[in-house]
Order: C-alpha cells, then sequence, then structure tokens
C-alpha cells in the first residue's frame, strides 16, 4: 500500500522536481521513452517520472496549460482538447495531486513545448 508524505510525517517536505525542457528535435522523445519505461527502477532510485494525462510520456498538458487557449498549436491541432481554465485547473489539481502522493526524493517531469514560451502567454 503506497502512502502519502503526509503519512509519514513530512507534510511539508516537496521533491525536488526535474524539468526537463528540451527543445524540438533534440532527443526528447528518446530521453521520455527511457523515463517511461524505467518507471520501476527509477522508483527504487527515489525518482519518480510522472504519468502524463494526454501522453504517458510527455507531460504536454503542462505547455498547454501555460499559452493562450486561443493559439493553434501542433498538438491542439491534432488532439480532441479544449484549452482554456478547466483544463488549467485539471492539470494543476493533477500535478498538485502527485507531488502530494509522491513518495520520491526526485520528481521528473518532461515536455518540449515548454521551451517555446519564450514570452509571456
Amino acid at each position: 500500500k503506497a502512502t502519502s508524505m503526509a503519512e509519514h510525517g513530512e507534510a511539508n517536505r516537496l521533491p525536488r522536481i526535474c524539468l526537463h525542457i528540451g527543445t524540438h528535435r533534440t532527443g526528447s522523445t528518446s530521453l521520455q521513452a527511457f523515463l517511461g519505461q524505467n518507471r520501476q527502477r527509477l522508483g527504487a532510485e527515489g525518482i519518480e517520472y510522472y504519468r502524463g494525462a494526454l501522453l504517458a510520456d510527455n507531460h504536454i498538458e503542462l505547455y498547454l496549460s501555460a499559452i493562450d487557449p486561443g493559439k493553434d498549436t501542433f498538438a491542439t491541432s491534432r488532439m480532441d482538447i479544449s484549452l482554456g481554465e478547466d483544463f488549467t485547473r485539471r492539470t494543476r489539481e493533477a500535478v498538485h495531486g502527485f507531488l502530494a502522493k509522491s513518495r520520491a526524493r526526485t520528481v521528473i517531469f518532461s515536455t518540449e513545448g515548454l521551451s517555446l514560451l519564450r514570452k509571456p502567454e
């Protein structure tokens, strides 16, 4: 049975967060596939790789939550996604829930879409 940090008296402790924002065409997909295929081995070392809501190994919802909901992107043109406040709220709740439940010392998020955020959206 998995237990939360709060049950272990570590309610104020958050894991170290590693955010991979590699640009497109630099091997990000290979890295994401490796991390996804090795979740169990990483877990044994105190590292947890987030399981995405839209794509298990590419946490594209982080990027989509940060852009202007009216912006046309490759992801929104290929996926049936409705962006906006509700999408952002659900993403935030999922990430917060993941962090609250994780017992890992380090958690990893990865999405190359974040590299496209070069100016305030």
